[in-house]
């Protein structure tokens, strides 16, 4: 019989070499670590030149400078490649992208030429780059255009800061201005806001935005823009002194907010010092209406703009905070753009005793009216505040829109806001603040 060959059992094919395996764990790590430095917004000084870069090709295309330019300077920001890839995917992402594949590329050289004993560099050289590149987003690095118009003397007439944002649920748009109540035009007279309003409209067409939104506290005559009015301020006058706003705010309200002297809690005005605090609590309210935070340092830049206008509360209950709240003095008029309260400070009526903190400081720093800030007609907050004696105050928000294009609806009556909200309430609150950041500037 002659001898039949049987072929070897072929070993189980493995997906991943060792060496495929240890450059994926490298790269890991730098992603890793981008995502940490993100998180607890270090920044570097070369980042608006990152951004002015990229904005800059949007507008004119590739430019070089001489070879002096880029001496000294890390590839990354300088490099000729930068301008079109950042202005095509975006900056931040970029510098994720060049991170991970610089870290791969360093761990394929060193450990051909020196082998796996030198590795280890390759952790160190993630490290080290992650410090470098991927720093440095001050707020948002969202792309402003400011438009304005002057008379023929050239004396200013009117101004319009328009800030450009897109998302992959809403597209791009411009509003005036995103974060705040309030924007839009300042001009002279309604022929200068006229030709400012048709100057927003062009922007969006060239940027091919899904609408331009302008943010008014009172109607604009003659504008050619859908007006949007289901939004309001809610504002309080304030009378002259303690003794009178106690009154005036009636026996309920009163008794509710002495319920809190059970919780002993413990009041704490500042600034900068008191914002950690505030953002643990504002973060978690965030997460429980499903609404993405705003990075911490989004709050650190808004407190270093608004120097000697800006103020901090905190409430405290057996030294852990419950309540926090900050408020912005324009004049005499205080209004409250971010509070918040814990579920355990609300069933101990702390978000009242927050709310009677604020108006007595008001009170007795002389201002005569207080912003609750905007709320639906009828909604939940819009009755909260009506109970303190807030009347609303009619906004205009006015749009450019494509032809045929309806009025948006970026907030939970859209669908597609409604369902993403569901989820992120279900989301971990460590997942959330991670993620929320990121969102959050592609929302108004």
């Amino acid at each position: 019989m002659e001898p039949v060959a049987i072929p070897a059992r072929s070993a189980r094919r493995r997906w991943l070499g060792p060496a495929a395996a240890h450059q994926l764990a490298v790269a890991s790590v730098a992603a890793a670590l981008v995502l940490f430095v993100e998180a607890v917004h270090w920044r570097g000084g070369d980042w608006p030149g990152a951004i002015y870069r990229a904005g800059l090709f949007r507008r004119v295309g590739l430019t070089m400078w001489n070879a002096q330019w880029y001496g000294g300077h890390w590839t990354f920001s300088y490099s000729t490649l930068f301008p079109p890839l950042a202005g095509s995917i975006g900056v931040y992402p970029l510098a994720l992208l060049s991170v991970v594949v610089a870290v791969w590329a360093f761990d394929r050289l060193v450990t051909e030429h020196f082998g796996p004993s030198a590795r280890l560099s390759s952790y160190a050289f993630a490290v080290a780059l992650t410090a470098a590149v991927a720093i440095g987003q001050r707020a948002f690095g969202l792309e402003t255009f400011y438009l304005s118009a002057s008379d023929t003397a050239g004396r200013l007439t009117g101004v319009l800061p328009l800030v450009e944002q897109s998302s992959l649920l809403f597209g791009r748009f411009l509003s005036s201005v995103p974060f705040f109540t309030y924007g839009g035009i300042l001009a002279r007279d309604a022929q200068v806001a006229a030709a400012l309003a048709a100057a927003a409209g062009e922007l969006g067409a060239t940027r091919r935005a899904k609408h331009v939104e302008l943010r008014h506290s009172a109607p604009l005559a003659d504008l050619p823009l859908a007006d949007r009015t289901d939004k309001v301020s809610m504002v309080l006058p304030l009378p002259a002194d303690e003794a009178a706003l106690s009154k005036q705010l009636g026996s309920k309200l009163r008794s509710q907010i002495k319920r809190a002297e059970r919780e002993e809690p413990t009041i704490h005005w500042g600034g900068p010092e008191l914002l950690a605090d505030f953002y643990r609590v504002f973060a978690a309210a965030m997460h429980d209406l499903g609404t993405p935070v705003y990075p911490r340092h989004f709050f650190e830049v808004t407190l270093d703009a608004l120097r000697g206008a800006v103020d901090v509360l905190v409430i405290r209950v057996r030294g852990r905070a419950e309540a926090a709240a900050i408020i912005v003095r324009h004049g005499e008029r205080v209004e409250v753009p971010w509070a918040a309260c814990s579920a355990a400070g609300k069933r101990g009526a702390l978000n009242m005793r927050m709310y009677w903190e604020m108006l007595k400081l008001c009170v007795a720093r002389g201002a005569r009216a207080f912003d609750f800030g905007r709320s639906t007609v009828d909604s939940g907050t819009y009755r909260f505040k009506a109970q303190w004696g807030a009347q609303p105050l009619q906004l205009h928000w006015y749009y450019w829109l494509p032809a045929g294009a309806d009025i948006p609806r970026l907030n939970q009556s859209n669908p597609k806001y409604e369902l993403a909200s569901k989820v992120w309430r279900r989301l971990p609150l460590w997942s959330t603040n991670l993620m929320g950041p990121w969102l959050v500037r592609s929302l108004p």
